[in-house]
């Protein structure tokens, strides 16, 4: 049974089919490739049903549509602020979670991926780089402190709920 795996490369983003075969071999074979505009770096991919999510040097988020995995299909793209950059990205629902880098985290309603809404933010104290989201509790990789957890039970109103630092810095 094949699986479907997306990919960041330098400059695209690449869908690729693994197979098992005989033995312990893989058949990997590329189905679909997707450039960006202006050839920007990729950061990070998350999948969310038929969708994936493109986080792009310079360039924001970008939300592509599966379904048909051999055609990429771009719906929406969310431009990063001034003052941020684009970094992960999770989806729970209707909503998507990103982080920003200095600009902390948002939280979008996807309800239609072509034309997403930020409906709430927060300014984390570090440098947002992953998200993941657990029910109403978001975790950010945030640099120091290392951690940071978000009630997002109102998404319109992220609001701190603790902080691990990892004396790391």
């Amino acid at each position: 049974m094949a699986r479907r795996w997306g990919m960041a490369s330098w400059i695209s983003w690449i869908v690729v089919s693994l197979s098992t075969v005989a033995g312990n071999d893989i058949d990997l074979r590329v189905v679909a490739r997707w450039e960006s505009p202006g050839r920007r770096s990729a950061y990070s991919l998350h999948r969310s049903g038929d969708q994936l999510w493109a986080s792009m040097q310079g360039d924001g988020w970008w939300i592509l549509g599966i379904r048909d995995p051999a055609r990429m299909t771009p719906l929406a793209s969310i431009p990063a602020g001034a003052r941020e950059s684009a970094h992960g990205a999770t989806t729970e629902g209707i909503y998507a979670y990103l982080a920003a880098g200095p600009g902390g985290m948002h939280v979008l309603d996807v309800s239609d991926p072509a034309q997403p809404r930020r409906i709430g933010s927060f300014n984390t104290r570090g440098f947002a780089t992953r998200v993941a989201v657990s029910g109403n509790l978001l975790c950010v990789a945030d640099g120091t402190p290392a951690l940071t957890v978000i009630d997002v039970s109102d998404p319109s109103n992220p609001v701190r709920r603790g902080e691990l630092d990892d004396g790391a810095a």
